[in-house]
Protein backbone atom coordinates (compact mmCIF):
# COMPACT_ATOMS: atom_id res chain seq x y z
CA UNK A 1 0.00 0.00 0.00
CA UNK A 2 2.73 2.42 0.65
CA UNK A 3 5.01 1.61 -2.25
CA UNK A 4 1.78 2.42 -4.58
CA UNK A 5 0.87 5.88 -2.53
CA UNK A 6 5.10 6.85 -3.02
CA UNK A 7 4.63 5.66 -7.22
CA UNK A 8 1.72 7.51 -7.20
CA UNK A 9 3.18 10.68 -5.68
CA UNK A 10 6.03 10.24 -7.70
CA UNK A 11 3.80 10.43 -11.38
CA UNK A 12 2.28 13.22 -10.38
CA UNK A 13 5.69 15.03 -9.27
CA UNK A 14 6.73 14.10 -12.34
CA UNK A 15 4.06 15.52 -14.41
CA UNK A 16 4.03 18.83 -12.56
CA UNK A 17 8.19 18.81 -13.47
CA UNK A 18 7.12 18.15 -16.65
CA UNK A 19 3.98 21.16 -17.13
CA UNK A 20 6.45 23.64 -15.31
CA UNK A 21 9.74 22.69 -17.79
CA UNK A 22 7.46 22.90 -20.74
CA UNK A 23 5.82 26.34 -19.28
CA UNK A 24 9.10 27.72 -19.25
CA UNK A 25 10.14 26.24 -22.42
CA UNK A 26 7.02 28.02 -24.03
CA UNK A 27 7.89 31.17 -22.49
CA UNK A 28 11.26 31.60 -23.73
CA UNK A 29 11.05 30.35 -27.14
CA UNK A 30 7.49 31.20 -28.60
CA UNK A 31 6.77 34.64 -29.14
CA UNK A 32 3.75 36.23 -30.32
CA UNK A 33 4.68 36.54 -34.05
CA UNK A 34 3.58 40.31 -34.42
CA UNK A 35 5.90 41.10 -31.14
CA UNK A 36 8.97 38.62 -32.40
CA UNK A 37 8.37 40.78 -36.05
CA UNK A 38 8.45 43.62 -34.25
CA UNK A 39 11.79 42.74 -32.14
CA UNK A 40 13.65 41.14 -35.27
CA UNK A 41 12.89 44.46 -37.27
CA UNK A 42 13.74 46.87 -34.54
CA UNK A 43 17.17 45.11 -33.78
CA UNK A 44 17.94 44.84 -37.39
CA UNK A 45 17.37 48.75 -37.55
CA UNK A 46 18.83 50.10 -34.82
CA UNK A 47 21.75 47.57 -35.93
CA UNK A 48 22.27 48.21 -39.53
CA UNK A 49 20.05 51.16 -40.57
CA UNK A 50 19.88 55.17 -40.47
CA UNK A 51 18.87 56.42 -37.02
CA UNK A 52 15.84 57.73 -38.74
CA UNK A 53 13.92 54.15 -40.23
CA UNK A 54 14.97 53.20 -36.61
CA UNK A 55 13.13 55.96 -35.22
CA UNK A 56 9.98 55.42 -37.55
CA UNK A 57 10.03 51.21 -36.23
CA UNK A 58 10.10 52.33 -32.65
CA UNK A 59 8.02 55.09 -32.52
CA UNK A 60 4.97 54.84 -30.52
CA UNK A 61 1.41 54.44 -31.88
CA UNK A 62 0.18 57.40 -30.47
CA UNK A 63 2.80 59.48 -32.67
CA UNK A 64 1.21 58.10 -35.68
CA UNK A 65 -0.65 60.91 -36.92
CA UNK A 66 -3.07 61.36 -39.38
CA UNK A 67 -4.61 64.89 -38.27
CA UNK A 68 -3.29 67.81 -37.35
CA UNK A 69 -0.47 67.72 -40.33
CA UNK A 70 -0.95 71.45 -41.77
CA UNK A 71 1.15 73.95 -39.94
CA UNK A 72 3.81 71.31 -39.06
CA UNK A 73 4.70 69.41 -42.69
CA UNK A 74 4.63 70.67 -46.65
CA UNK A 75 1.31 71.74 -47.56
CA UNK A 76 1.57 69.75 -50.98
CA UNK A 77 2.35 66.67 -48.80
CA UNK A 78 -1.05 67.42 -46.42
CA UNK A 79 -3.00 67.75 -49.69
CA UNK A 80 -1.78 64.16 -51.06
CA UNK A 81 -2.72 62.89 -47.42
CA UNK A 82 -5.75 63.82 -47.64
CA UNK A 83 -6.83 62.84 -50.64
CA UNK A 84 -5.20 59.43 -50.45
CA UNK A 85 -7.59 59.20 -46.73
CA UNK A 86 -10.61 60.30 -49.10
CA UNK A 87 -9.78 57.60 -51.79
CA UNK A 88 -9.30 55.18 -49.55
CA UNK A 89 -12.61 55.82 -47.71
CA UNK A 90 -14.81 55.80 -50.73
CA UNK A 91 -13.35 52.74 -51.47
CA UNK A 92 -14.23 51.32 -48.30
CA UNK A 93 -17.30 52.98 -48.28
CA UNK A 94 -18.23 51.22 -52.26
CA UNK A 95 -17.03 47.82 -50.76
CA UNK A 96 -19.96 47.44 -48.40
CA UNK A 97 -22.14 46.69 -51.35
CA UNK A 98 -20.86 43.79 -52.25
CA UNK A 99 -22.03 44.19 -56.15
CA UNK A 100 -19.66 47.30 -56.55
CA UNK A 101 -16.53 47.96 -57.21
CA UNK A 102 -14.06 51.05 -56.78
CA UNK A 103 -11.66 51.54 -59.83
CA UNK A 104 -9.09 53.85 -59.53
CA UNK A 105 -8.65 56.90 -61.88
CA UNK A 106 -6.74 59.95 -61.91
CA UNK A 107 -9.14 62.22 -60.32
CA UNK A 108 -9.38 59.67 -57.19
CA UNK A 109 -11.82 56.50 -58.36
CA UNK A 110 -15.09 55.77 -58.93
CA UNK A 111 -17.83 53.73 -57.30
CA UNK A 112 -19.73 51.31 -59.85
CA UNK A 113 -21.14 48.16 -60.68
CA UNK A 114 -18.72 45.45 -60.86
CA UNK A 115 -18.42 43.84 -64.03
CA UNK A 116 -18.77 39.85 -65.00
CA UNK A 117 -15.85 37.98 -63.24
CA UNK A 118 -14.34 41.21 -61.66
CA UNK A 119 -13.16 41.46 -58.26
CA UNK A 120 -13.14 44.21 -55.09
CA UNK A 121 -9.78 44.91 -55.04
CA UNK A 122 -8.30 45.35 -51.35
CA UNK A 123 -8.15 49.15 -50.68
CA UNK A 124 -6.27 49.22 -48.26
CA UNK A 125 -3.57 47.27 -49.65
CA UNK A 126 0.01 48.94 -50.57
CA UNK A 127 -0.68 47.38 -54.41
CA UNK A 128 -3.92 49.57 -53.84
CA UNK A 129 -4.65 52.34 -51.93
CA UNK A 130 -2.93 51.81 -48.28
CA UNK A 131 0.11 52.85 -47.14
CA UNK A 132 2.54 50.31 -45.45
CA UNK A 133 2.37 49.64 -41.89
CA UNK A 134 4.20 52.09 -39.38
CA UNK A 135 5.51 49.14 -37.44
CA UNK A 136 6.03 46.31 -40.71
CA UNK A 137 6.86 48.31 -43.54
CA UNK A 138 7.49 45.09 -45.36
CA UNK A 139 3.60 44.27 -45.46
CA UNK A 140 1.27 44.25 -47.87
CA UNK A 141 -1.38 44.85 -45.23
CA UNK A 142 -2.07 48.57 -45.43
CA UNK A 143 -3.07 51.25 -43.21
CA UNK A 144 -5.00 54.47 -44.06
CA UNK A 145 -2.23 57.33 -44.82
CA UNK A 146 -0.27 58.92 -41.76
CA UNK A 147 2.43 61.03 -40.88
CA UNK A 148 5.35 60.55 -38.30
CA UNK A 149 7.31 63.56 -36.96
CA UNK A 150 10.95 62.56 -36.38
CA UNK A 151 14.13 63.82 -35.12
CA UNK A 152 16.30 65.72 -37.87
CA UNK A 153 19.59 67.15 -37.07
CA UNK A 154 20.10 68.36 -40.39
CA UNK A 155 16.96 71.06 -40.34
CA UNK A 156 17.82 74.22 -38.98
CA UNK A 157 14.39 74.69 -37.28
CA UNK A 158 13.59 75.46 -33.57
CA UNK A 159 11.55 72.02 -33.24
CA UNK A 160 14.31 69.81 -35.19
CA UNK A 161 11.58 67.54 -36.61
CA UNK A 162 10.94 66.30 -40.42
CA UNK A 163 7.84 65.01 -41.45
CA UNK A 164 7.59 61.48 -42.86
CA UNK A 165 4.88 60.70 -45.05
CA UNK A 166 3.92 56.24 -45.59
CA UNK A 167 4.52 57.00 -49.03
CA UNK A 168 7.67 58.04 -48.27
CA UNK A 169 8.99 55.46 -45.80
CA UNK A 170 11.01 53.37 -48.20
CA UNK A 171 12.97 55.67 -49.44
CA UNK A 172 14.73 55.88 -45.93
CA UNK A 173 15.47 52.29 -46.10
Amino acid sequence: MIKISLKKNLIIIYLLLLFIILFIIYKLFLYNKEDFDLQIWQNILKKNLSDSVATIMTIPPKEIRSDDCYGKCDERDCNMMETMKKNLSKCIECHKNPKKCFRKSIIGGNCDDCLPDEKQIDCKSTKELGCVPPHNVYSYDGSYPYFIQIPDKNLNSPYDRKCVFCWQIHEYI
